[in-house]
């Protein structure tokens, strides 16, 4: 008995031990600066008062809450975070105004509903996990929403302050306006921080595996590619559904579509797995004294970072870009489709890309940051340090 139990267990943390993925990056929630190109998240710092809106810090009421707070103005847009489902929520919850609005302050407060905010179960990258966020009106109660689409409005969180202003017993300043985020994963809370403000995580890099999961060791040379050291990521076919009850009419319209949008069937998408420029294509090889490319299998593709990503280099092998996008340097969101995994019918080819990753000019080791082990923003200083690793 004592035996099987034994490998029940081990069996139990086999399964647990498969998924070390921490989350990804999140798109900018609520801009702390509405008028900059380039918004961002904040998280409130702490004040004279020693409140704070930091993961685990102290709050009003001398609580302690597993979130933070975002600065956002009130009727700032709030994004989603992340892919997902959306439901309302309320962020209260019992401790809310309805609970706490009394007949002495109910004709005070009649403009005053901070009670209201969303729940988000992420799709994709983001499966098993969960978001919530308040206050905030909604513009819908349900349904799909894309990362960074647009969700709703911030509501005014001071007047929730002065519904509970008997209760607050150090409230020396006014309350800069914010919005609550809470992040679960499989039920538990989890700390946001690293996933919102400079995150440095590798964005999903292949359309059928949302983990980056990688195919050997990580961070390894490989002759294929010029002897470079980088990551090989599973990318494997997709895998086509057909519809017994399909007409002839709707395959012709799928068919159509596909042609439209230059796609091959089976061959997953790439998605830029930094923010960036796309210079274009990359050669693996060339003809001896020419610069000619040779082979199908002769492809990949070269970014060049930007924002957080400023003195980046990515490479792309076995992937090509997408036709549709204009040569030269264009500006890319991470997690954008810019191509596809090679499929050349002549060769055997992998189904995998390979990544490699360059800081000015050094190729360097962010195994952390491909696996969401860890997307800490590292400081200069230590990326410098770790140039001369290699």
């Amino acid at each position: 008995m004592f035996f099987y139990l034994f490998y029940f267990k081990l069996f139990l943390f086999s399964l647990i031990s498969l998924n070390k993925v921490n989350g990804f990056c999140m798109k900018t929630i609520c801009s702390a600066d509405t008028d900059s190109r380039h918004p961002v998240n904040r998280i409130i710092g702490i004040g004279s008062d020693g409140i704070s809106g930091e993961y685990k810090a102290l709050r009003r009421n001398d609580q302690i809450v597993e979130a933070v707070d975002l600065s956002c103005r009130e009727g700032s847009f709030v994004y989603s975070p992340f892919e997902g489902e959306i439901s309302a929520w309320r962020p209260f919850d019992g401790n809310g105004q309805d609970e706490i609005r009394t007949d002495e302050n109910k004709k005070n407060t009649d403009g005053c509903k901070p009670d209201r905010g969303v729940r988000i179960d992420g799709k994709g990258q983001w499966q098993g996990y969960h978001v919530l966020i308040g206050s905030v009106r909604l513009f819908r109660y349900s349904g799909h929403v894309n990362a960074g689409q647009k969700i709703g409005v911030s509501l005014d969180i001071e007047c929730e302050l002065k519904l509970n202003k008997q209760k607050m017993h150090k409230r020396p300043r006014k309350e800069e306006n914010f919005v609550r985020v809470y992040l679960h994963k499989e039920g538990r809370p989890i700390d946001p921080t690293d996933h919102l403000i400079d995150c440095m995580c590798i964005n999903q890099v292949c359309e059928t595996n949302r983990i980056n999961a990688l195919e050997g060791p990580s961070f390894k040379f490989d002759s294929r590619f010029n002897g470079v050291r980088g990551w090989e990521i599973k990318c494997p076919d997709i895998q086509q559904i057909e519809e017994e009850n399909s007409s002839e009419e709707e395959e012709e319209k799928k068919k159509e579509e596909n042609n439209n949008l230059n796609e091959e069937w089976g061959t997953p998408k790439i998605y830029s797995p930094i923010e960036g420029e796309l210079v274009g294509r990359i050669r693996v090889n060339s003809e001896p004294g020419a610069q000619t490319y040779t082979g199908c299998t002769n492809e990949g593709i070269f970014i060049v970072g930007a924002g957080k990503w400023n003195d980046y280099e990515v490479r792309i092998y076995n992937a090509r870009f997408l036709e549709s996008l204009p040569l030269g340097r264009q500006n890319i969101e991470q997690g954008q489709h810019i191509g596809y995994r090679l499929k050349c019918p002549n060769d055997n080819i992998s189904p995998t890309v390979f990544i490699e990753v360059r800081f000015q000019g050094v190729l360097l080791d962010i195994s952390d940051a491909i696996s969401a082990k860890s997307c800490k923003h590292k400081s200069l200083r230590n990326l410098i340090e770790q140039r001369f690793n290699y």
